[in-house]
């Protein structure tokens, strides 16, 4: 059951992230989901433990749709573009950006799930 709602969830996470790409170009879009997925993730690992719904719905919500939505490889993929078209100024802020801002969304995030 838990393979279910990891894969339903992973498809509006992809359509979501597809959205967002359409209205921005890479690799803003990409640093805008990974820094809201990174939040929400973060948050939903500590407020979902206080919630007393399945651990099947809690894990297709946090591997399925946020697990689709973030994605580690568009990251790696904006990188290697960016420094193949040697756009070193790019590739630095890029880069200088979705490493700790991901990790300081996602502290925040916990931190405002454990509050909630």
């Amino acid at each position: 059951m838990v393979y279910l709602w990891i894969a339903c969830m992973s498809v509006f996470g992809a359509l979501c992230r597809y959205s967002i790409s359409l209205a921005l170009h890479a690799p803003l879009y990409t640093i805008i989901v990974n820094l809201i997925g990174a939040f929400a993730l973060g948050f939903s690992t500590t407020y979902f433990r206080r919630l007393s719904w399945s651990s099947h719905i809690k894990t297709g919500i946090t591997t399925g749709f946020l697990g689709s939505f973030t994605t580690f490889s568009a990251l790696s993929k904006d990188v290697a573009d960016l420094y193949l078209a040697h756009h070193y100024l790019s590739l630095f802020i890029y880069y200088s950006i979705s490493i700790p801002g991901g990790m300081i969304c996602a502290v925040i995030g916990m931190k405002w799930g454990d509050r909630n």
